[in-house]
């Protein structure tokens, strides 16, 4: 924290990069007149219990439309008179960050007022007494106008940022009761014993935080092992880290994992490691400023963190034969994901978990099955997985499981999850994804077309009919999809029209080329135009022309959308179109760079033309089909309007200086992996041998085998390796050598 002499300040949110604070920043002065940031209490409220919540509503304004923006990374700053103590400020310390008040975002300012809510003593341990209170805001700004980057401002921000102050607000904290205290904890408890809306839940775990008491605290650690409640938004666990009462709530947490009802989650445990961090405090030892005591700094941590760790995971062991149902199965899971480098204590523990598979929440099951399958995956899983898919698939289970639970059966036992993929594929109740469907021979597949083009002919579509008809129909559908497209191009949503539209470029070529340039004039009733192109895929070489004349369309994000697709899927003619297009860019905006900011909020000419030169500069530098050389690069530079992407052009010079070059295979799931070599990402199968064939004879690559424990998917060295095999003949015919070897 920052020194204050005369208020306390609170920072809520991480300042711009380069923003100088004030020795005291609660008294800096507002920077213009035309913001308007206003405070009062949520219902006129000025006098508090100590421990109540203080609801706050901020209210921002402009006077000048379409001029001033607000920008969440900017800082804020809570005043308060006389200063009161910050209750998370050990642990954000620590942590060493600030404390985020929610995701990133911007918006525009205007008349119009924007408000936000916000509780007062989240911020503030509250003593009884009179206060006064407002907010200095940094995150206004506007775009830079002629003039005003002068100073060391950066150009490519494009962004002045101006100083708001609030106005005063007055308020009384009186002193309360014990009897008062306990009524708020027991009213707080049973909302987050019996509640189901979230908002009611958030409300009552803020009651326990600001009241700030010992059977407040025991409350929190209680209801941090109640199954399903609360654990994923860390509104429990601040208030534990805020407390006063530090060791009461490490010994409440501890007393609570005892106990056979407690469900001792992974944020559970988190919360007491982390508790056990902050009670050690910060270890301000050797220098942060320099990267080896910072490397220094965060091994000793991450050393003290395991040890941590490791003792509360040997407690919950310790408790689970007194567990139960939901309480048990949650803890098994815990301490499964948290033992995962015990493979002696992982494999005592998987059956047991197995055998609670059905007392875990839904989306713990989900996460098994899809992220942490290397837990549970084995033959002893198969019951489970048949009983998930035995249940009607429009019945109360979702998809999602599901399909999760047919790939997993489909590896244990390919033939017994092949028959399971097909029977959903005929289902039309069914929806499996394409990703299985392509797991089942090409005569398995055709036997789902027929029915999936009717239905779409019938208006009846579940998503993979189109995906069937993208890939696998003939063309015989062609007749049904015409009528289809006909009577409402531009009109269906677009990953059905893109599919549909793949189609007909795979069967009918110049039927399909008319539909698209259709499809792309049809601007009125979705916005499916702005992707289009992009969603053509590897079919776009039979539009490309369409994709060419869209790099000067009237619309400036048809055009990145243009040069973006044409980067990925173009072939070897369209890569003059794209330095034509530089060309136009750079001879219409020489000597005006001056006026080319990124404010990507604003719908500028300035904007647009530095995310135009972006994405043609991206396609032609990572174009698929065909390949750049240094030269190549040195000419680009010179037609660069912007530092930024030079910067990005010396990445890519870097790339040609290593030998032997890398080859990163990129695995979703164990089918359709895509490649990454040089500046190249995103390379299908096909388009890596491509660019293998348009590099000089005698390159040699490395290849990235990646274990299974190294990935969040795990996919089997079989199936890498097998797919490296299929490379490395490929580059063999083409005079290469490709080496595997095993990330480190």
């Amino acid at each position: 924290m920052l020194p204050i002499k005369t208020a306390a300040c609170v920072f809520l949110l991480l300042a711009r990069a380069g923003w100088a604070v004030e020795s005291d920043p609660c008294a800096a002065r507002p920077t213009t007149s035309d913001v308007q940031f206003s405070i009062a209490m949520k219902g006129g409220q000025t006098v508090f219990q100590q421990g109540e919540a203080i609801p706050l509503v901020m209210t921002t304004t402009a006077t000048v439309t379409h001029r001033y923006w607000a920008d969440s990374r900017g800082a804020k700053q809570y005043c308060l008179e006389p200063a009161a103590p910050d209750p998370m400020e050990a642990h954000d310390k620590r942590r060493m960050m600030q404390s985020f008040d929610g995701l990133f975002n911007e918006w525009e300012l205007g008349k119009k007022p924007y408000s936000a809510d916000a509780t007062l003593n989240l911020r503030f341990r509250l003593a009884p007494g009179h206060y006064v209170f407002y907010v200095v805001s940094m995150g206004i700004w506007h775009p830079a106008g002629a003039g005003e980057l002068e100073g060391g401002k950066r150009p490519e921000d494009g962004h002045i940022s101006e100083v708001v102050r609030s106005n005063d607000i007055e308020f009384d904290v009186w002193p309360v009761s014990a009897e008062w205290q306990h009524q708020q904890v027991q009213a707080a408890v049973a909302v987050l014993t019996h509640s189901k809306s979230v908002d009611e839940l958030v409300r009552a775990a803020e009651v326990l935080r600001v009241l700030d008491t010992k059977e407040s605290t025991r409350a929190v650690a209680k209801m941090l092992g109640v199954p399903g409640r609360l654990d994923w938004n860390g509104e429990l666990s601040d208030g534990l880290y805020g407390s006063s009462h530090h060791r009461l709530a490490m010994d409440a947490m501890r007393a609570e994992m005892a106990a056979p009802e407690t469900a001792v989650s992974s944020n559970f445990l988190d919360t007491l490691v982390e508790l056990q961090e902050d009670s050690d405090g910060l270890d301000d030892s050797g220098d942060g400023s320099q990267p080896d005591a910072l490397k220094e700094f965060w091994r000793r941590q991450g050393e003290a963190r395991e040890r941590y760790m490791k003792a509360a995971v040997d407690e919950a062991v310790s408790a689970l034969p007194r567990k139960q149902g939901a309480a048990r199965a949650v803890t098994l899971d815990a301490v499964l994901r948290e033992a995962g480098k015990d493979a002696a204590m992982v494999q005592s523990l998987r059956l047991a978990l197995i055998g609670a598979w059905n007392d875990l929440p839904t989306a713990t099951r989900e996460d098994l099955l899809e992220w942490q399958w290397q837990l549970i995956g084995g033959p002893e899983m198969l019951p489970v997985l048949r009983g998930i898919v035995a249940q009607p698939p429009n019945g109360t289970g979702s998809a999602l499981m599901r399909n999760l639970a047919l790939r997993r059966v489909y590896e244990l036992d390919p033939e017994e999850g092949g028959r399971l993929i097909l029977r959903d594929l005929l289902n039309a109740n069914a929806e499996p994804t394409m990703q299985l469907v392509k797991r089942l021979s090409q005569d398995e597949i055709s036997l789902g077309v027929p029915a999936a083009v009717g239905r779409i002919d019938s208006n009846k579509a579940r998503a993979l009919d189109f995906g069937l008809l993208d890939r696998y129909a003939g063309p015989e559908a062609l007749g049904s999809v015409q009528a289809v497209l006909d009577a409402s191009i531009g009109k269906q949503g677009c990953d059905p029209q893109a599919k549909m539209l793949r189609y007909t470029l795979r069967v009918a070529p110049e039927y399909g080329a008319v539909q698209v340039r259709a499809a792309m004039a049809a601007r009125k009733d979705t916005g499916c135009y702005h992707t289009l192109l992009r969603d053509l895929g590897d079919q776009l070489p039979a539009a490309q022309q369409i994709a060419i004349n869209a790099l000067d369309d009237e619309d400036a994000e048809v055009q990145r959308s243009a040069a973006e697709a044409l980067g990925h899927w173009g072939t070897a003619e369209a890569e003059q179109s794209l330095w034509d297009r530089l060309t136009r860019l750079h001879d219409e905006w020489a000597g005006r760079t001056q006026e080319l900011h990124a404010v990507w909020e604003l719908d500028s000419p300035g904007s647009s033309a530095i995310a135009m030169e972006q994405a043609l500069a991206d396609a032609i530098v990572r174009g698929h089909g065909w390949l750049i050389r240094p030269e190549d690069l040195m000419r680009l530079e010179a037609l660069l309007l912007t530092d930024n992407e030079r910067r990005q052009i010396a990445y890519s010079k870097f790339d040609w200086k290593k030998s032997p070059l890398t080859i990163t295979p990129l695995w979703n799931g164990d089918l359709d992996p895509t490649f990454q070599l040089l500046q190249y990402e995103e390379l299908s199968e096909d388009q890596l041998v491509a660019k293998l064939s348009q590099l000089p004879r005698g390159t040699k690559f490395d290849w990235q085998m990646i274990q299974a424990d190294q990935m969040p998917d795990p996919v089997s060295i079989a199936t890498q390796e097998a797919e490296f095999e299929k490379i490395r003949v490929a580059a063999a015919e083409n005079g290469m050598e490709i080496l595997s070897f095993t990330r480190p």
